[in-house]
């Protein structure tokens, strides 16, 4: 018996057995059940499952093919009769995904998965105990090569996979630790990121890969893309959180730091992570530091977030009130300055601002209280600008509240503090000038106006001194350089007025006087003293004039009935109109003695007319 013929008696023992598939029927009536792998001129190879055998065109009597949507089906069963349980289940794999309605499939699919599986397993169980025992001779090299192949020889099995990950995994973290024993840490690294290829989100890797990082000094947007990959892998994962958020703010990106927790605080209670907290709340003031100056509205969530989370964080208080006061918004800023106050006992910053606060609301003795705390508070450092600022202010609410001689000593210190400014020398000549020194505060002015030309109250304040000192000229010049950079301004038409009415100039003094007028409609000194002016030219009726119009617009005004009084009495001889407007002037609240005696004159001249 030949060869041929023990494989067809094998054939026939073992074909009740087989699922049906090609059948190949022989001249002999034999019947080969298999699939049909190829044909040619001479004849057919068929795969029986254990073989694949050949039968000549000449043989063959009949063939009966399985229906095409079977093959994939038919495939699997023969490959798995061959005990090939990988073809097995890669056939049923894919004729259930190809022809998922077939009867049976599901059942053959299930079945055929465990066996491939169960299989595997053991193959891999026998390759894993070689590749073991190179581990252990420290053959890593060739250890890692056999668990790629067997990586990929078992790439379907995830089982498998976990256990080939492991192996990888554990291989390079022990060469990593030896080269960090070895101070190798670049190399140490390198494996780190290796077994981080396997397991991206292996927590012990992770543990084990960021101090690698900073160790090595590797980049900083690397090691931020890094932190932000576990971030997203488990966003609930404080310590993935934390390392991110103190990454950004160790480079000083606070608002990237208060996202991260912005996210994170969402899902869990600020109060459990109190460094984190504190963190948090440092952030926010340190955005509020940037923001301050550009967008204070911004600026003062920030600094409010900042306390909310760290009330021990007062700064806040101090910067919260200088907004307000930057603001305008005076009751809010007095609100936290005063908080500020009671724990920033030594900060004079937090006493200047509520001293021009309540400079403002004009409670004087307070305002000096705290203007002069600051100004203690900063004298062991006289030349820092607050310490100025503190006496430059203190210096104008001494001088509008009357203490000139204060005002003297504050604006003499300031410039003893910086005699490069020229608010000292302002208030100064200021102060001088108002007690009487005219002629020393006339050089301070000078001084001041040295340091800023252009300024205008200082300039102002030179033509008032210059006209006390009857120096008309140089009032005139001073008035005039103001009205080239100010041509609209009312007061300094009116104060130019002042300088010619004082010389007796009436026709210019009137000129001046009704340009103030044109600019102003309500201007009431103007009125009153173009009433004077009229009065003075002895032009009565223009006097008269002009008072009724003032009239117009403060009728109760007691200065208008007292001119007119004086007009009707003393130019146009009418003492019936002057005692009306004399009455009236102390109806509306006049108080001078001396327009008794005036009443008097008139009624003795009324008198006399009627005798």
């Amino acid at each position: 018996m030949g060869y041929r013929d023990i494989i067809l008696c094998l054939m026939c023992l073992i074909l009740p057995f087989l699922v049906h598939g090609d059948v190949i029927i022989l001249e002999d009536g034999r019947e080969i059940e298999g699939i049909i792998e190829e044909s040619d001129d001479e004849g057919i190879f068929i795969n029986t499952g254990l073989s694949e055998v050949f039968f000549s065109h000449d043989q063959i009597q009949e063939i009966e093919r399985v229906p095409p949507e079977k093959e994939l089906l038919q495939r699997g069963k023969i490959a798995y009769q061959g005990r090939n349980y990988r073809e097995a289940y890669r056939y049923i794999s894919e004729a259930r995904e190809k022809t998922p309605d077939l009867e049976e499939i599901d059942e053959l699919y299930s079945h055929y998965k465990d066996s491939y599986v169960s299989w595997g397993k053991e193959e891999a169980q026998r390759e894993l105990r070689s590749i073991e025992q190179l581990i252990n001779n420290e053959e890593y090299s060739e250890a890692l090569q056999d668990l790629k192949k067997l990586h990929e020889k078992f790439d379907d099995i995830e089982e498998i996979q976990e256990s080939v990950n492991d192996k990888i995994v554990a291989i390079h973290l022990e060469r990593s630790q030896n080269a960090i024993e070895r101070y190798n840490f670049s190399r140490a690294l390198y494996h780190a990121q290796e077994a981080r290829k396997v397991l991206p989100y292996d927590n012990e890797i992770y543990q084990l890969k960021l101090p690698l990082m900073r160790r090595t000094s590797q980049r900083a947007s690397d090691i931020e893309k890094y932190l932000k990959e576990m971030v997203n892998y488990d966003p609930d994962n404080y310590e993935y959180v934390y390392n991110l958020g103190r990454h950004y703010y160790d480079r000083e990106k606070y608002e990237h730091f208060i996202d991260v927790f912005d996210n994170f605080f969402e899902r869990h209670d600020i109060n459990q992570y109190e460094e984190a907290r504190e963190l948090y709340a440092y952030s926010h003031f340190s955005v509020g530091e940037r923001k301050k100056e550009n967008q204070p509205d911004e600026a003062l969530q920030h600094y409010k977030k900042a306390l909310e989370y760290n009330p021990q964080l007062t700064r806040s208080l101090l910067h919260i009130g200088e907004i307000y006061y930057h603001l305008d918004d005076y009751i809010e800023a007095r609100q936290y300055l005063e908080k500020a106050s009671e724990t920033m006992e030594s900060n004079p910053r937090v006493f200047y601002l509520l001293g021009n606060i309540l400079t403002q609301k004009r409670e004087f003795n307070k305002a000096r209280e705290h203007l002069s705390r600051s100004i203690n508070l900063s004298e062991h450092q006289r030349k820092d600008r607050l310490h100025y600022d503190s006496l430059i202010t203190l210096a104008d609410l001494n001088f509008t509240a009357g203490f000139r001689e204060e005002a003297i000593r504050n604006s003499e210190e300031a410039v003893e503090v910086n005699p490069d400014r020229f608010r000292a020398y302002y208030w100064l000549g200021k102060s001088l000038t108002a007690t009487g020194d005219l002629e020393k505060g006339e050089e301070k002015l000078q001084q001041a106006l040295r340091r800023r030309p252009t300024h205008e109250p200082t300039l102002l304040a030179l033509a008032e001194n210059m006209m006390e000192t009857q120096n008309y000229t140089g009032a005139r010049n001073m008035l005039l350089q103001l009205l080239e950079e100010n041509p609209d301004n009312e007061n300094y038409y009116f104060k130019l007025g002042e300088v010619y009415y004082q010389q007796g100039q009436y026709i210019a003094a009137e000129t001046q006087y009704q340009r103030a007028l044109e600019r102003k409609k309500d201007f009431m000194e103007a009125y009153l003293r173009l009433i004077e002016v009229y009065r003075m030219r002895r032009d009565p009726q223009e006097a008269v004039d002009i008072a009724y119009k003032a009239l117009e617009i403060e009728p109760e005004n007691s200065r208008i009935f007292l001119n007119l009084g004086i007009l009707y009495h003393t130019t146009l001889e009418e003492y019936e109109k002057a005692l009306d407007y004399y009455e009236k002037y102390y109806e509306s609240g006049g108080t001078d003695p001396q327009v008794q005696s005036w009443i008097q004159e008139c009624e003795a001249q009324l008198r006399r007319a009627a005798r």
